[in-house]
């Protein structure tokens, strides 16, 4: 009977140490798992503007679900809009740049892939050059799924820059997905 007060401690830690070497149903805790970072960085004329980081949309991480849960559909992320977005505040439900420019020369278009060092990195980029209008005010961007409208993938605003005919400004993605 000396060692029986010791067996109910020794049978405690055995059942506690299997509780929790059991595998759970969901094994990714919160913090944990695939992370989204992107960075915009503005320029006008070749002058930095502004780089800063972006609110991802509902259906942005949708979009990044589907394609990397094999979807069928190309879901290329490539699309760059320039907005005059002053007085709009961003959501996650966004499905659409508010204020977007479709004139001045700075209509929504394809940028331009450029693959950067590391695992998971990449860039979206295009310049446009402002032409035949003046005192156009640009203070926001938006990444678009190139396959159609409604299909806002992430979005940022940014210090306000006035451009003149012939400006010229350029938008750069920065985009990371990690684990």
């Amino acid at each position: 009977m000396k060692y029986g007060y010791l067996a109910i401690p020794v049978v405690a830690l055995i059942l506690g140490i299997l509780v929790l070497s059991t595998p759970s149903i969901n094994p990714v805790s919160e913090g944990e798992g695939l992370k989204y970072d992107g960075v915009v960085c503005v320029y006008k004329n070749n002058q930095l503007v502004e780089c800063k980081h972006n609110l991802i949309t509902n259906l942005g991480l949708n979009l990044i679900k589907t394609t990397a849960g094999g979807g069928t559909t190309a879901m290329l992320i490539n699309k760059i809009a320039v907005a005059n977005a002053t007085g709009t505040a961003q959501a996650a439900t966004d499905i659409l740049l508010t204020g977007e420019w479709a004139s001045c020369g700075l209509t929504a278009t394809t940028g331009t892939y450029v693959n950067q060092a590391g695992n998971g990195q990449w860039n979206i980029t295009y310049q446009w050059t402002q032409t035949g209008c003046s005192d156009v005010l640009v203070n926001g961007t938006g990444l678009y799924n190139a396959t159609g409208t409604n299909q806002l993938f992430a979005e940022t605003t940014f210090s306000a820059v006035t451009l003149q005919a012939n400006d010229r400004i350029n938008v750069t993605w920065g985009l990371v997905v990690s684990s």
